[in-house]
């Protein structure tokens, strides 16, 4: 039997649900890996979803090629917010 990946997400800091990681502008707080790259501590992203598996990020593309990292099944407690949505009031 196929035993899927879960994995336990806390709302953002201010907020109640976990859903409203989407859209917000986070910054990595330590080196992120998967099979395409790696992300150093204090890269920026935004959150596109948040699954059952995980934050799934979208990095700002790099200045001097343009490569723009996914990557998913990040943990809230490796990304802090800094900045909300633009729609939200400060």
């Amino acid at each position: 039997m196929l035993q899927r990946f879960k994995m336990k997400s806390t709302p953002p800091l201010g907020k109640k649900r976990i859903n409203d990681w989407c859209g917000l502008r986070v910054k990595t707080t330590r080196a992120l890996r998967n099979g395409t790259g790696e992300m150093p501590a204090g890269s920026l992203a935004t959150v596109m979803v948040n699954g059952g598996t995980g934050l799934h990020l979208t990095f700002d593309a790099c200045a001097c090629c343009g490569l723009r990292l996914l990557m998913t099944r990040v943990h809230t407690s490796d990304v802090e917010v800094v900045e909300l949505r633009a729609t939200e009031g400060t």
